[in-house]
């Protein structure tokens, strides 16, 4: 039996510091330019804060107002998850130098976004991941139906200011974001989307209008947090260069028992292949203006033989397919 007890024992390890603390606020910087219109490209660059200052990770994001003129539709809307429809083309430069670049980001984040836990995507209508009537009251639809909760409080709460989030790695991966320790300025080049792929109408003239364009983030103050991020950029930090491309659009027979697809890039390195389907049809992915922005169409592949140089490096195995008819 031992001698001291458990809180006298002189071995007792004592407590680790699993967190720091320090003050924490919300800062919006306003963006010049603060308006844009389809297809223009809005810069945000991230600006020097105090020498102690750092980003928490996962709050950067870019807010904006958007006014819709449905022409003769009063009734007109947007989509789904419209702070990812409505960009189309994500450009994040390291003073000038492009270290990530995205194209047809709308169609491949919202993709992404419908494997996020029902928790989050609850948490997400600042983002507009919501239902059709909440988005219908936030932008003013005449059809609007009867306030009930939790569309009244979700309307009165953000109105019809949204967001775009900034979830780039260094912003969200590699510790809180320290701007002022970073040599190079960290920026984002985004290409707003076409009028008929943001806004749901029965009007072809619709249009809409983004202004009061604003950078938003929260900041932690803690001098020694500050110092551990600078010394991380110093010697420890890699960022490595990311191209997501739109290879090539093709259209298939769903009749046809085998689909040939061929892949012929000029990249030096491949990381994925990832092949995204979307219908045709109406009601489906839906023509311009009735974009349904959350619908993918599940071909059911059943096998598949991956051949390179002419040589199968698969013997038609059975596919592990990760698609889904996805129609929230």
């Amino acid at each position: 039996m031992s001698t001291y007890g458990n809180k006298l024992d002189p071995h007792r390890s004592v407590r680790t510091v699993l967190g720091l603390k320090g003050n924490r606020q919300s800062i919006v910087v306003a963006n010049n330019p603060s308006t844009i219109d389809a297809n223009q490209t809005l810069t945000v660059r991230f600006p020097n804060l105090g020498t102690n200052d750092v980003i928490v990770p996962g709050t950067a994001r870019t807010a904006f107002n958007i006014v819709l003129d449905g022409g003769e539709d009063d009734n007109r809307s947007v989509v789904n998850n419209l702070g990812r429809a409505i960009v189309k083309k994500i450009s994040v430069k390291l003073e000038g130098k492009e270290v990530l670049c995205l194209d047809d980001a709308d169609m491949y984040l919202c993709y992404k976004d419908l494997w996020l836990t029902d928790k989050e995507r609850k948490n997400a209508a600042y983002y507009s991941i919501q239902s059709e009537n909440t988005a219908k009251i936030r932008v003013g639809a005449i059809d609007a139906g009867v306030a009930s909760q939790p569309d009244t409080s979700i309307a009165a709460a953000f109105g019809n200011r949204f967001a775009i989030p900034l979830d780039f790695e260094i912003l969200t991966d590699h510790g809180p974001f320290h701007q002022t320790g970073l040599t190079d300025r960290l920026s984002f080049d985004l290409t707003f989307n076409d009028y008929g792929r943001v806004i749901r109408s029965t009007d072809a003239n619709a249009i809409y209008q983004i202004n009061n364009i604003a950078l938003e983030f929260d900041i932690v103050t803690h001098q020694d947090l500050a110092r551990l991020m600078r010394q991380q950029y110093m010697g420890q930090t890699v960022v490595l260069y990311t191209r997501i491309l739109r290879h090539r659009m093709i259209s298939l027979n769903k009749s046809d028992e085998t689909w040939d697809i061929n892949l012929n890039t000029p990249a030096r390195s491949l990381k994925a292949v990832l092949l995204l389907f979307k219908d045709p049809a109406p009601g489906a992915m839906g023509p311009a203006f009735g974009r349904n922005s959350e619908f993918y169409y599940n071909p059911r592949i059943t096998k598949v033989q991956v051949t390179v140089e002419g040589i199968p490096s698969s013997r038609g195995k059975t596919a592990s397919c990760s698609f889904n008819h996805f129609n929230l």
